[in-house]
């Protein structure tokens, strides 16, 4: 987690990671002690190890937590409610997880589209949403829908992402089709590396090799033996997801969407700043 000035870890502090996943512990800041273990039952048997020993509590920082999350949450189901001509992201991506069914795999790829991914795509169970939070991924998406199903075949599986992160591995819609395997990939389809564009346009004035226009993505999967349809209405989501999955076979349901900063973009940002900044610690 990072905050205006970089890590949340402050090289003062000391820091305890609990987490579930052996492969977490150890990154993305240096650890004092690190543990594999449920969340819960980690911080319940550190309680306890502590004793009688006071443990200082701000009983302002659950409730101004909770009432961010509200407010956050507020935003994105008002940008998921915009009806404009283009697609807002937000609209797509509520769409999205409205049309898939609830005992789906999906994968979160691209970078900027994953975002939307995160806050608007529920998870409702372990282990049915896969995401590189490293942003080294653009273009995972497809190969590991594809090992997915394999391992998973009666279980939907999509993989969600930008035209960009699509880009890199779409030819692998090939290897679905022989292989009888129907992944559905649904793209967030700004025409644009978005993020590149504006933050070459807000940084210096300009913006260079950042379009992506008139790729048409549903005629690629077509023309490998696929699925594929085009979508530039929120309403029209839903119905192509399910003649995607009703055809069998791997489906690409290219929808237009326009670029909106997601409201997290600011924050993520700072990380770049991180080093030239001065840093608080404390």
């Amino acid at each position: 987690m990072w905050d205006e000035v970089g890590p949340l870890v402050r090289r003062t502090h000391q820091h305890v990671n609990i987490n579930i996943d052996p492969s977490a512990l150890g990154a993305p800041a240096p650890h004092d002690v690190g543990l594999q273990a449920d969340a819960r039952e980690g911080l319940r048997d550190l309680i306890e190890g502590l004793g009688g020993q006071v443990i200082s509590v701000d009983d302002e920082w659950l409730p101004s937590l909770r009432d961010l999350r509200a407010t956050y949450s507020g935003l994105l189901a008002a940008m998921a409610a915009e009806r404009d001509p283009v697609m807002h992201p937000a609209a797509l991506a509520s769409a999205i997880a409205g049309a898939m069914p609830h005992d789906s795999l999906a994968v979160f790829d691209g970078g900027h589209t994953s975002f939307w991914s995160n806050d608007l795509t529920p998870v409702h169970d372990v282990r049915t949403r896969f995401h590189d939070p490293g942003m080294a991924h653009l273009g995972f998406g497809l190969p590991y829908a594809i090992a997915m199903q394999l391992t998973d075949p009666d279980r939907p599986v999509f993989n969600i992402t930008g035209d960009g992160g699509f880009g890199f591995t779409m030819q692998e819609l090939d290897t679905a089709r022989r292989y009888r395997l129907p992944v559905v990939t649904v793209i967030h389809n700004n025409e644009s590396w978005g993020v590149i564009r504006q933050g070459q346009s807000t940084q210096f004035g300009f913006e260079l090799g950042t379009g992506l226009e008139d790729t048409d993505y549903a005629a690629i999967a077509r023309g490998f033996g696929c699925h594929g349809e085009h979508v530039s209405d929120v309403d029209d989501v839903a119905p192509a997801i399910e003649r995607g999955l009703a055809s069998g076979l791997p489906s690409v349901i290219d929808c237009r969407t326009r670029f909106v900063p997601h409201p997290a973009m600011a924050a993520f940002g700072s990380m770049n700043r991180f080093g030239t900044t001065t840093r608080r610690d404390g």
